[in-house]
């Protein structure tokens, strides 16, 4: 391969069920040459770097993003079921929005430094809320 690129992936809080969809990803593109690199609690990193992948760690993040954090917005949406869909919206949607909404405004800053460090070519994010600094990444400040 002549051209090699930098992937960094972003997934929801470092939560399961978003990285695992993205390893199938960021193993194909490290077997043909590119460099992937995760941004995540750094409780992945040794499982992670062990597979070949670059980690950049949201510090601090293990905490808010235990099985605990999200517990209750879980429940949340296992009780929605017999909901209305006003009351889904209400009392399930909204406030797991207003969480990710809030996650966004904390973890931003890591985000920016992470991106200044690794100079992705590409960012694959999959995130409920937009951080800024990873959508305005290739734009001049």
């Amino acid at each position: 391969m002549s051209e090699s690129f930098t992937f960094l992936f972003a997934p929801l809080e470092g939560l399961v069920g978003h990285v695992n969809p993205q390893l199938g990803i960021a193993q194909r593109l490290l077997t043909r040459g590119h460099k992937v690199v995760f941004a995540l609690p750094s409780s992945w990193k040794e499982k992670l770097e062990a597979m070949g992948f670059g980690v950049e760690c949201l510090a601090g993040e293990d905490e808010c993003n235990s099985k605990e954090s999200w517990r209750i917005p879980i429940g949340r949406y296992l009780a929605a079921c017999s909901m209305t869909p006003i009351q889904r919206l209400e009392h399930v949607e909204v406030p797991i929005f207003r969480r990710a909404a809030q996650t966004a405004k904390t973890n931003d800053g890591k985000y920016k430094q992470i991106v200044a460090n690794v100079k992705p070519d590409v960012i694959i994010a999959d995130l409920m809320v937009q951080h800024p600094s990873l959508m305005n990444a290739g734009n001049a400040t």
